[in-house]
């Protein structure tokens, strides 16, 4: 693995800050593995003090490298996730139907309401749990014939 340097963002002092002071554990963690890196802490002590293999040392410094402090952040919380199946208009027709009794005959199921979604939605395929998520969103009650 090729060596990496550490770019002087901050000091070796702010860099103990920031990790002393952080409130997220991970991140602090990271903070910690530069703050070791910019007063010349061997590799082994860094990965023996922070539990953290070479390899990822080596992707944070280099991340921090390239991104500054924005790079020691969580990177996780930039995705924002799946859009969701049903648009609110969708979300509000289910609600309504599941006041009626389904047109199978019975009670509202995860399964009755997975099929629902994926006659409305012309998709393939919906997952029962899918059913279950929306079921308890619109806060149905089952209804028997």
């Amino acid at each position: 693995m090729k060596k990496i340097d550490l770019v002087a963002h901050h000091t070796p002092q702010e860099l103990q800050r920031r990790y002393r002071y952080c409130k997220d554990a991970q991140e602090a963690r990271r903070w910690r593995v530069l703050w070791m890196l910019s007063t010349h802490t061997p590799i082994t002590t860094i990965m023996t003090t922070t539990g953290m293999s070479r390899t990822w040392i080596w992707h944070i410094c280099k991340r921090y490298n390239a991104l500054g402090s924005s790079g020691v952040k969580r990177q996780q919380q930039r995705h924002v996730g799946a859009h969701p199946i049903l648009s609110e208009h969708q979300v509000a027709l289910l609600t309504a139907t599941l006041t009626r009794p389904p047109r199978e005959g019975g009670r509202w199921t995860s399964k009755k309401v997975a099929e629902w979604i994926q006659r409305t939605t012309n998709r393939p395929h919906v997952a029962v749990r899918t059913g279950w998520v929306y079921l308890c969103r619109c806060r149905a009650t089952p209804h028997s014939e």
